[in-house]
């Protein structure tokens, strides 16, 4: 009989072990992913509060364009369009990374995503009434991975021009 307690005693002490390790390693995965979020919200928030800053006056739309690169020849008025449009794309940025990080579904991401792919189109120039693509491609490169350039370029290029709000 004591044996037969014995062994039920260490059966339930291993599975209570494993059981309790198993919580840890669970505890410490759930911990360090909750940073990572963290970390990026941190990280976008910031972003936009840079990009407040640049459309708070034309000074600082130039100076934020020519920080990137002294010789650009961007003036503030096309800066202003150019930097409510970073505000939007980081919007996208933000769904993308954080469905690429497995927080968010693919339905949940294109729900953010969607309704802005029409107001992109603007950066696909149109010299003699061809599409280009390079001043979209110059403004991603100024901030944004490579993968997601890929994954947002054609999502723009296929989109349809927003309506106009006032004929």
């Amino acid at each position: 009989m004591i044996i037969q307690f014995e062994m039920y005693f260490r059966l339930i002490t291993t599975i209570a072990s494993v059981v309790t390790a198993s919580m840890v390693v669970w505890i410490f995965y759930r911990s360090r992913r909750q940073h990572q979020f963290d970390f990026l919200e941190k990280s976008f928030d910031v972003l936009q509060r840079l990009n407040e800053k640049a459309l708070s006056s034309s000074a600082n739309l130039e100076a934020v364009v020519k920080s990137g690169n002294i010789t650009d020849k961007t003036k503030a008025g096309e800066a202003r369009i150019l930097y409510f449009h970073y505000m939007r794309i980081n919007r996208t940025y933000r769904a993308y990374e954080y469905w690429r990080g497995g927080y968010i579904s693919k339905e949940v991401r294109d729900r953010i995503s969607d309704p802005y792919w029409g107001s992109y189109r603007y950066l696909l120039e149109k010299p003699l009434g061809k599409s280009d693509k390079s001043k979209l491609e110059r403004m991603l490169e100024r901030g944004y991975p490579k993968d997601f350039a890929e994954w947002f370029i054609p999502h723009v290029e296929s989109s349809k021009e927003l309506p106009v709000i006032n004929d």
